[in-house]
């Protein structure tokens, strides 16, 4: 009830004729409007481990209800566009592709996108859920990454991604924001 982006990775079809696991990753938007009977579906689902991948900004107007669950391993992981190439975005002088590639090769972004892989190595129980604000952006990197390596082929990739656009469609603050 208190997202409106909250999916499993699991389903996809890989190169090699497998499927990628249910009960691995949630991608969501963010969970601070989480109900309690929300909060208890999740954790009947699996969570263990939350990944945050909101900025300063953003998590001190809103915090993670997640964030301080007992049974919960909560990290939080801002990716950020570098101000300049966010910019060159708002003014027309680049698309919203460049804002992503330069999340994830700027140095800062390498170094963030290693964070993310290594947390994810090391948390071998129960779900992952990572969101960010609206579970588009920098949650569609993510999951746009582990859906990669898993071999899932790139229309399906692709469709993950476009998902988005249908659930946010009636939210008048996301469509403000690009």
């Amino acid at each position: 009830e208190g997202t409106s982006n909250t999916r499993d990775l699991g389903g996809y079809v890989t190169k090699n004729g497998e499927s990628t696991k249910f009960h691995i990753f949630l991608r969501s938007d963010n969970t601070n409007n989480l109900t309690n009977e929300d909060i208890l579906v999740l954790k009947k689902y699996g969570i263990k481990t939350v990944i945050d991948m909101r900025g300063y900004k953003e998590t001190s107007k809103s915090e993670d209800k997640l964030s301080k669950l007992d049974g919960i391993k909560y990290y939080n992981i801002p990716i950020e566009a570098d101000n300049k190439k966010m910019s060159e975005f708002l003014n027309g002088k680049c698309d919203l592709s460049d804002i992503y590639l330069s999340m994830m090769s700027e140095s800062q972004g390498k170094t963030t996108i290693k964070n993310l892989f290594e947390i994810i190595a090391s948390e071998s129980e129960g779900t992952i859920l990572f969101h960010c604000t609206y579970g588009k952006d920098r949650t569609g990197i993510l999951s746009m990454l582990l859906l990669g390596l898993c071999g899932v082929n790139e229309e399906d990739i692709i469709r993950d991604y476009s998902i988005i656009y249908d659930l946010i469609k009636d939210n008048k603050q996301v469509q403000t924001c690009y």
